[in-house]
């Protein structure tokens, strides 16, 4: 496991607790414990970046090419006539 992969986990496992945390409060106090409009942009945040744009973190992906590719390098192919 990556270290990447690791607090990604380890992130995601918090953020569960912390949720729990915020509901079992909230049945406590018998008040909302987050804000219903931070609730909702969070799990929409979460859906997205989830199923939409995953971000493939631990995952072994395979090179489709070997060799390097810089960003804003180009080669022209005009000649200077």
């Amino acid at each position: 496991m990556t270290t990447i992969a690791f607090f990604a986990l380890f992130s995601g496992i918090f953020w569960a607790i912390t949720y729990l945390l915020i509901l079992h409060r909230s049945i406590q106090d018998r008040v909302i414990g987050m804000p219903m409009v931070a609730l909702c942009l969070n799990i929409a945040w979460e859906f997205i970046f989830s199923f939409v744009y995953p971000s493939h973190i631990g995952t072994a992906r395979k090179r489709t090419s070997t060799t390097p590719q810089t960003v804003g390098s180009s080669v022209s192919t005009q000649s200077a006539c």
